[in-house]
This record gives C-alpha cells, sequence and structure tokens, in this order.
C-alpha cells in the first residue's frame, strides 16, 4: 500500500482519541447532536443505524462507517449488535475537517 504522503491528507494532522469495542443494545441511541470528533463505526455482529447528512445508513458486519466531524449525528439500534469504533480529529492548520470536504456517505462494503 503506497503511503498517504504527497496526497490530499498531507495537510491534515490525525488524532486518535478512543479505540474501543462495544457489545450494545437498544439503550445505545440519540438523536442528532454534533461532536468535534469524527467516528468510524465498524459493527461485527448484529446491526445498527447512524444518520446524518440527511441520510440514514443500516450497519451490518462488514460494513465500514466513516462519519465527518461537526456532523449532526443520530443513531440507534433495534436489538444486540457489537461494534469496534473510533473518535479520531483530521484538521488542517485552519481547524478545517478533512472529511468534512468530502459529499455524501463515506462508507466501505467488504
Amino acid at each position: 500500500m503506497a503511503p498517504l504522503a504527497g496526497t490530499f491528507f498531507d495537510p491534515f494532522r490525525f488524532k486518535l482519541q478512543v479505540v474501543a469495542q462495544s457489545q450494545l443494545g437498544r439503550v445505545w441511541q440519540r438523536a442528532a447532536l454534533a461532536d468535534p470528533h469524527g467516528r468510524l463505526y465498524l459493527v461485527t455482529e448484529g446491526a445498527c443505524w447512524v444518520e446524518y447528512g440527511g441520510h440514514r445508513h443500516v450497519l451490518t458486519p462488514g460494513r465500514l462507517q466513516l462519519i465527518p466531524a461537526h456532523a449532526p449525528l443520530s443513531y440507534g439500534c433495534p436489538g444486540r449488535f457489537s461494534i469496534t469504533w473510533l473518535h479520531f480529529t483530521a484538521e488542517d492548520a485552519g481547524g478545517t475537517d478533512a472529511f468534512s470536504l468530502f459529499e455524501g456517505p463515506l462508507l466501505l462494503d467488504d
């Protein structure tokens, strides 16, 4: 894999805030709130949903979802699920979030 040097990401400083694995259920829910960090979610069992940018995305095993910082985010779950997740920042010197520059959902299916 080629390094990210010499790419779009050069002016951005990445800072990992937290990485965890969780088993959650119906109590995992919230109304639209914006946070100063980006999120990366990978469901490993079960399913949940996230909603931001006017779109609801169902996350199932193998689907990697990136949610930019400052995006109003709602989420919930109909039952139990397992998730690996992380919070991070990726800002340039002016405070612009790297992933806020992309339009649409940022997801990867296996």
